[in-house]
């Protein structure tokens, strides 16, 4: 699941880009995770930080939210059972 995000991120952003917008694949755009994270919890709830302090606050609610599965991956590393839960 870890390498599946990037692969399909990557496939779906080309898809978006030239079949739907019939733009090109090299075109910025940001609707990407990072960019919606920043769009809607960080910006909005955030916002009495300077933006230079707003823009790295998105890499560390990204790490909050893998840190779920990644803390208990840690732990139980020898229990195959939770470890397919995690």
């Amino acid at each position: 699941m870890v390498n599946l995000y990037p692969i399909y991120e990557t496939l779906f952003s080309i898809y978006r880009k030239c079949i739907l917008r019939k733009r090109s694949a090299m075109s910025p755009d940001g609707l990407h995770l990072h960019m919606i994270i920043y769009k809607i919890f960080i910006k909005r709830f955030l916002n009495l930080y300077a933006p230079d302090v707003r823009n790295p606050l998105t890499s560390v609610f990204l790490w909050i939210i893998n840190a779920f599965a990644i803390v208990p991956a840690l732990l139980f590393w020898d229990n195959t059972k939770i470890l397919i839960v995690c």
